[in-house]
């Protein structure tokens, strides 16, 4: 059976075949869609030569790179070019410090089989991906003037995700014109974010908010506090270049320490959420009945 293999901004990739006949879908994992330094803008993923390994392995599933998307899709479609599926891009949640859209949970192969095309958006966490910086502009900031608000390096890396979606997922027979974007728990944060991000309208047309959970900030001394907490772990200035300097071990320890002591709230995360200035999009505001039911302890 032929490999799949999929065009994307920055190369050609090969991917896997899950099953055979009208029920196969094609898996691509880990595909690279952003690259930055930990404290830095994203950018697109450098181009690369040939076709890069994208297959549904072991070796792929390990990598769990914040740049990246996997992608589940119906395979065995005659003409793919001239389809208009529905697309679902799914946001992880994790308290903003963990969890990654390649664990098993969010295994798109049920919702491709029924005719959708899903792809799990992967961001930075903790200090990478919300950490507000002494060279933040304001503390009041949330998004929609155009600029991004304190510790959102981890929301610009979700838009830089969707807009490879608007470039790609035509040519798996997607709609980019029909994109629900959904997220649970700090994920559904993060869909509350961008649907008040007026940079992202573009890029998602419905959302789903599945028990949604955001750090209890306010916009006035909300920042403030966070960034005196992580100075004092940090023993430095919340600079670009100074906490890239700092070895990742002492900035995962000093992340443990700041969790513990907002261990009633999440340590970091998107500011405020401006509700008055949510796009009217069709949306679906829920909470998950059972979840963690089965979690241990």
């Amino acid at each position: 059976m032929v490999s799949p293999v999929l065009d994307t901004p920055s190369g050609r990739v090969s991917g896997s075949l899950r099953g055979s006949g009208p029920d196969a879908v094609a898996v691509f994992r880990a595909v690279p869609v952003t690259t930055s330094s930990p404290f830095g803008d994203p950018e697109p993923a450098a181009p690369w030569p040939g076709v890069l390994d994208c297959t549904d392995s072991r070796e792929r599933r390990a990598l769990r790179g914040d740049g990246t998307v996997t992608v589940f899709a119906p395979a065995d479609r005659a003409d793919l070019a001239g389809a208009s599926l529905p697309v679902i891009a799914w946001v992880h949640g994790g308290r903003y410090e963990e969890g990654h859209g390649d664990d098993g949970w969010y295994d798109g192969t049920t919702l491709a089989r029924s005719g959708c095309i899903v792809v799990t958006l992967n961001y930075r966490k903790r200090f990478a991906g919300f950490l507000p910086l002494d060279t933040d502009d304001t503390d009041e900031s949330d998004g929609t003037d155009g600029t991004d608000g304190p510790g959102s390096r981890g929301v610009a890396d979700l838009r830089h995700a969707l807009q490879w979606v608007q470039e790609t997922v035509a040519g798996l027979g997607g709609d980019p014109d029909n994109v629900t974007l959904a997220g649970q728990s700090a994920g559904g944060g993060l869909v509350t974010a961008l649907l008040a991000d007026r940079r992202a309208d573009l890029l998602f047309h419905r959302a789903l908010v599945l028990s949604p959970g955001l750090p209890r900030i306010s916009a006035r001394t909300g920042w403030r506090v966070r960034r005196a907490l992580a100075r004092l772990f940090l023993r430095t200035p919340l600079t670009r270049t100074r906490l890239e300097a700092l070895p990742a071990r002492r900035r995962a320890a000093a992340y443990r320490w700041m969790a513990r002591a907002c261990a009633t709230d999440c340590a970091v995360g998107p500011g405020p959420v401006d509700f008055d200035a949510l796009r009217e999009v069709p949306l679906l505001v829920s909470t998950m009945q059972d979840e963690f039911v089965r979690f241990p302890g």
